[in-house]
């Protein structure tokens, strides 16, 4: 799973301030751990309960906000990090003493087939550039880009647009293929494609209330999938590795506390709808099977927060030992 580094300040897996080479070749699951003190720590767990920090001692200050998941081969891991107060996107190989920077972003998405990183790079307060990086980067579109999605061929990408703005995207769902062709969908916002190619699912509104809807690309149905009771979903919904369940971070209206947040998992036609966690919207599906690992807190809406694998029923799997650490886990990715 892991090969020989590509990036700089690689100080090879065993060497002192390191993690061995079997620790790392064990890590299934990325995360931050944020410390009493603020600081952020990448760091890798295997199912056993144990972790490790993902990043050698030695190298220069790193401080991750947000994990963006592992490439197809499991080698490297995307992140967000903060750098001279700029959200940058960065690779990390585990191992290393430093990530890889790539481009000063705030979003991104592995390609599920072969090495191709694509992410947004805001050019303004409203203005986007979505980049493609596979060794070297380049500009795929420009607009009032929100999100990415692939293809399960790695060809194609979906991006939604917010609003039209000069000399960019028109507002929408677009569909592109890698040589910067664009093809304007009739569908929601937000959409995720599904690991067959067939559906989208996106979140958008029914009757005045939000819900999860799915399109048909063969067909052009659109068909509600609905909600988890009175909660309303988020712009991320993610497929279990089958395409059978959708999960997807969800709110209460008009509430913002933490206590207001959950983990909703769906069917693929829309029954069977249950929270699998509360107090989150932190989640990762398993590569492999329909594991799902959350963030949820331990004490209270506003305590630490500690990672559970549970079944996309909602069974817990493996759980995290009770202690009185002094640290908070969150934004797992589960590795291919």
């Amino acid at each position: 799973m892991l090969t020989t580094s590509l990036l700089a300040g690689a100080c090879g897996p065993g060497e002192s301030g390191c993690p061995s080479p079997d620790e790392l070749a064990a890590v299934e699951i990325a995360f931050i751990r944020t410390h009493e003190d603020g600081r952020r720590e990448l760091r890798g767990a295997s199912l056993d309960g144990s972790d490790v920090p993902l990043l050698c001692a030695g190298g220069s200050a790193t401080r991750p906000e947000f994990v963006l998941g592992w490439s197809a081969d499991g080698a490297d891991l995307a992140i967000v990090e903060s750098v001279d107060d700029e959200s940058w996107v960065s690779v990390v190989r585990p191992g290393d003493r430093e990530p890889a920077r790539i481009g000063p972003g705030h979003e991104g998405r592995w390609s599920p087939v072969g090495r191709s990183l694509a992410f947004l790079a805001a050019r303004d307060h409203e203005v986007h550039e979505l980049r493609v990086w596979d060794g070297v980067t380049r500009l795929l579109a420009v607009g009032a880009l929100r999100t990415i999605s692939w293809g399960p061929d790695g060809a194609r990408l979906l991006t939604h647009v917010e609003r039209d703005t000069e000399g960019g995207l028109s507002a929408g769902t677009h569909r592109l293929a890698l040589d910067g062709t664009s093809e304007r969908l009739e569908t929601g916002e937000y959409p995720e494609w599904s690991p067959d190619g067939r559906l989208l699912v996106y979140s958008g509104p029914a009757d005045e209330v939000w819900i999860l809807h799915t399109h048909d690309l063969e067909t052009g149905e659109i068909r509600p999938l609905g909600s988890v009771g009175p909660l309303i979903p988020g712009r991320d919904p993610r497929w279990s590795f089958d395409g059978g369940l959708v999960a997807v971070g969800m709110s209460e209206f008009d509430c913002v506390h933490p206590r207001c947040q959950s983990v909703g998992v769906l069917s693929r036609e829309g029954s069977g709808g249950l929270v699998v966690a509360r107090g989150t919207t932190d989640f990762a599906w398993s590569p492999g099977d329909t594991r799902i690992v959350v963030a949820e807190p331990t004490d209270g809406d506003l305590g630490p927060k500690r990672l559970h694998v549970r079944r996309g029923t909602g069974d817990e799997v493996v759980a995290p030992a009770a202690d009185d650490a002094p640290w908070s886990d969150a934004q797992p990715a589960w590795r291919p």
